[in-house]
Parts: C-alpha cells; structure tokens; sequence
C-alpha cells in the first residue's frame, strides 16, 4: 500500500473525528494524513472501493473554519476488526478543494508528531 501511495502521511497529536455527511455520524478517528489522503480508524469497517462524502473537525486551537468537507474512496481496508477495537481503512480524497488541500497542509505542519 505504501507503494502506492503519492505522498507520505504525517501522523498528528490528535485523532480528529470524521463524519458521515449524510447521516451525522462518526466513522471513525484520523490516524494519520497527507494532502491525498488519510488513514481512518473505525469501531465498524468500512468496505474497500467505495465512495463516500465526509467531514473531518480540525482541532478546537485552529483558527478559522474548523471543518473540511470532502469526498473520499476507500482505498484498503481490514475485513474482520472483531480482535481488535478498531478496524482501519485508507481513504484518497477525491475532487479535494484547494482551499481545504492548503488547510490541511497547514494542519499537518501545526500538529504533526
């Protein structure tokens, strides 16, 4: 996977809450993140090779608009998190706004470890 991959995820000190746009719900905590895409940890798996719309909370401190909508395909994914308490997934933003790429590359240059 990390093959694959366009550019390196910087993991941050926080794991921000992502969003399903449709139904309001948290699907899981950012792992880790680069300005094509993200690592999502889930409670519940979310199938590989689908397409979804999400919202990502930047941090209480950041200044400005706090939030990034975007949508996203499934890249990979683990099957069976029964084992574990979470599942994960990676995510390729998909039609990302520029505007919303510059944030968070500044979130990744504020609160990356």
């Amino acid at each position: 996977m990390l093959n694959e991959r366009c550019a390196e995820r910087e993991s941050l000190i926080y794991h921000l809450r992502v969003f399903d746009t449709e139904s309001d719900k948290v699907v899981g905590y950012l792992d880790d993140i680069s300005t094509m895409g993200a690592r999502l940890l889930s409670e519940n798996p979310i199938p590989a090779h689908t397409t979804s719309r999400y919202r990502l909370e930047l941090p209480r401190f950041y200044e400005g608009k706090r939030t990034v909508e975007f949508e996203a395909e499934t890249t990979w994914a683990t099957g069976d998190c029964s084992s574990r308490d979470f599942c994960d997934c990676g995510i390729k933003f998909i039609d990302l706004d520029p505007l919303d790429r510059e944030r968070i590359s500044q979130l990744i240059g504020s609160y990356h470890i």
